[in-house]
C-alpha cells in the first residue's frame, strides 16, 4: 500500500511540475470528403487557388509533393483542376483542464504496483504551447467549373512550416479523392 502511495505521489509531482511541452504527434485534426458528381481519380490535374484567391507557392509545393506521392501528375493542360484554400492562425495547444494519469507495473514474480497521478493547472506556470490552427479545403473540378469532389481537413499542429504541415494533411485528403468519407479524426 505504501508503494502505491509513493508511486502516485511521484506521478502527481511529475505531472504538476512539468513545464515541458506535451510530447506526441505534431498534427491532430479531422478530415472529411464528399463526392458531388461522378467518381473520378484523375491521372493528371492542374492546381489553382479557390476562386478570387491568390496563388500560394508554399501550399502548392506541399500539394505537388502529395500529388506526386499519389502518382497524379500536375499539368497545365489537364482536364481537371484541384482548387485549394488554406488558412492557418496562431493557437494555443495546451488544454487547461485537469489531467489524470494512471501507471502500473505487473511483474512475473507476482508483484503489482499501480499509481495514480493528478495534474492540477494551479501548480504549474504553463501557459500553453504555441501552435497553429489550420484548415485545408480541396475541390476537384472539371475545366468548365463542375465540381466533382471536395475534401476538408482542419485541426491543430505544433509550429511547422506550411509545407511540412500541409504535405501529410493533403495526402490524407487525396487518399479520399473520388469518394465520400465521413468526418474522422487523425494524428500525424
Amino acid at each position: 500500500m505504501l508503494r502505491w502511495l509513493a508511486l502516485g505521489l511521484a506521478l502527481a509531482l511529475i505531472g504538476c511540475s512539468s513545464n515541458a511541452p506535451p510530447t506526441g504527434r505534431m498534427i491532430k485534426g479531422t478530415v472529411e470528403a464528399t463526392l458531388e458528381a461522378e467518381a473520378i481519380v484523375p491521372s493528371a490535374l492542374w492546381l489553382a487557388p479557390a476562386e478570387g484567391a491568390a496563388a500560394e507557392p508554399g501550399v502548392e509545393a506541399a500539394l505537388r509533393d502529395a500529388l506526386d506521392w499519389c502518382s497524379i501528375e500536375v499539368a497545365p493542360d489537364a482536364p481537371f483542376v484541384l482548387r485549394y484554400a488554406y488558412a492557418g492562425v496562431p493557437a494555443t495547444l495546451d488544454d487547461p483542464s485537469l489531467g489524470i494519469g494512471v501507471g502500473g507495473v505487473f511483474g512475473s514474480s507476482g508483484g503489482h504496483d499501480v499509481g495514480l497521478g493528478v495534474e492540477l493547472p494551479i501548480f504549474s506556470d504553463r501557459r500553453g504551447d504555441e501552435g497553429i490552427a489550420f484548415r485545408l479545403d480541396l475541390a476537384l473540378e472539371r475545366r468548365d467549373g463542375t465540381r466533382l469532389w471536395r475534401g476538408r481537413a482542419d485541426g491543430l499542429a505544433r509550429p511547422l512550416p506550411p509545407r511540412a504541415l500541409l504535405r501529410p494533411v493533403a495526402l490524407l485528403l487525396l487518399n479520399r479523392l473520388g469518394e465520400t468519407a465521413p468526418r474522422q479524426g487523425f494524428t500525424k
